[in-house]
């Protein structure tokens, strides 16, 4: 509140402020400019308390960019080792022999190699399943042209 006071041909400005009150708001006025800093301790600590926040918002965006960085290494171990199964191995469709129940051992061929193949659980003889079995070795050949 701004109250002009007249005395004379030039005005006066006088700034009134009311007396401090005990109790809540006294620390207001008591300590409204310390150093120029903040105005009250109120003022002060939400100031600190909005540091502190912020502080942990960037530790757990640090920490979430640090999960999200492992997520994808070990999605691209896992397709590196699912791209490495995938050439080493071969897809077959194996017909269930008669007489073979589920969790019973069967033989099959296939290229000339023999394999023991596990039934399935849910899986009765003369289904049909698809089983991975080792890629046959490719032998390089030589050829020598003149």
């Amino acid at each position: 509140m701004v109250v002009v006071v007249r005395r004379g041909p030039p005005a006066r400005r006088v700034v009134y402020a009311p007396p401090p009150r005990r109790g809540v708001g006294a620390g207001l006025v008591a300590g409204a400019v310390i150093g120029g800093a903040v105005a009250s301790k109120k003022q002060q600590k939400a100031v600190e308390q909005q540091a502190m926040e912020q502080k942990q918002i960037a530790e757990a965006n640090a920490r979430a960019a640090e999960a999200t960085a492992a997520a994808e290494d070990a999605r691209r171990e896992a397709e590196d080792a699912l791209a490495a199964t995938a050439a080493t191995t071969v897809a077959v469709s194996v017909v269930v022999p008669a007489g073979v129940q589920p969790g019973a051992a069967f033989n099959i061929a296939f290229q000339g190699q023999n394999y023991t193949i596990t039934c399935p659980a849910g899986v009765h003889p003369g289904q049909s399943l698809q089983v991975n079995v080792p890629a046959p070795k490719l032998e390089a050949q030589a050829v020598v042209s003149e």
